[in-house]
């Protein structure tokens, strides 16, 4: 069983692929495919929604409030 997983991913256009997962945007466009998304639960290091998948378990989505590698340049 996974219980949360850290990606990296390889972009030929970041900002975009940024402002894809930010949480309110993401929520919202998942709305729009018919996919609900929990309460937001807010917390000192970042934003979190779970996502249900058709077998039953939760995905997590979060976007981070702490400094990320990004932030550190």
């Amino acid at each position: 069983m996974i219980f949360g997983a850290h990606v990296i991913v390889c972009s030929r256009n970041a900002e975009a692929d940024r402002a894809f997962f930010r949480l309110k945007s993401e929520i919202a466009s998942l709305a729009k495919k018919g996919v609900t998304c929990s309460q937001v639960q807010e917390a000192r290091w970042g934003s979190i929604t779970k996502i249900r998948l058709p077998g039953g378990g939760d995905v997590g989505l979060y976007q981070p409030k702490h400094p990320t590698a990004l932030d550190l340049k």
